[in-house]
């Protein structure tokens, strides 16, 4: 085992733990574990700014502000607005966005944001996604 920590890249090292930590607390939030899985993304995101992984840390306030979307409102927009500095693909970066924004009432900025979401995600935008745009727009008009 020395030879091998010898061998490996620490910086990787420490990606491969961050990336793994982001799937465990994923499981955790599939599993209904919402308050574990935000302990965990909240204490793996300081490694991860420490690693300077900007890709971690969207796929961390990702999965945060769908968590938050659900009971903490306010908290999902500060979370996915860090992402904005972190050069977030814009899908699903958009989506998650306009939907924090739905659920705290800023139901125009929601629309264009989706909107700009639906225009920039290409083949990526799904059903799923056009039903959510369906409703916003019913909501605004």
């Amino acid at each position: 085992m020395e030879w091998l920590d010898e061998h490996v890249d620490q910086e990787q090292n420490l990606r491969q733990h961050i990336d793994l930590e982001v799937k465990r607390a994923q499981l955790k939030v599939a599993d209904g574990q919402l308050q574990p899985a935000i302990d965990l993304l909240v204490g793996i995101k300081g490694l991860a700014k420490t690693a300077e992984d900007n890709q971690a840390l969207v796929e961390i306030n990702n999965t945060l502000t769908d968590i938050y979307l659900h009971d903490n409102a306010e908290k999902a927009i500060t979370v996915i607005e860090e992402n904005r500095n972190l050069n977030a693909v814009e899908y699903p970066y958009l989506l998650l966005y306009s939907k924090a924004l739905k659920v705290n009432n800023q139901l125009e900025k929601s629309l264009t944001t989706a909107i700009k979401c639906k225009n920039k995600a290409g083949q990526h935008w799904t059903r799923e996604d056009e039903a959510y745009l369906s409703q916003l727009r019913l909501l605004v008009d």
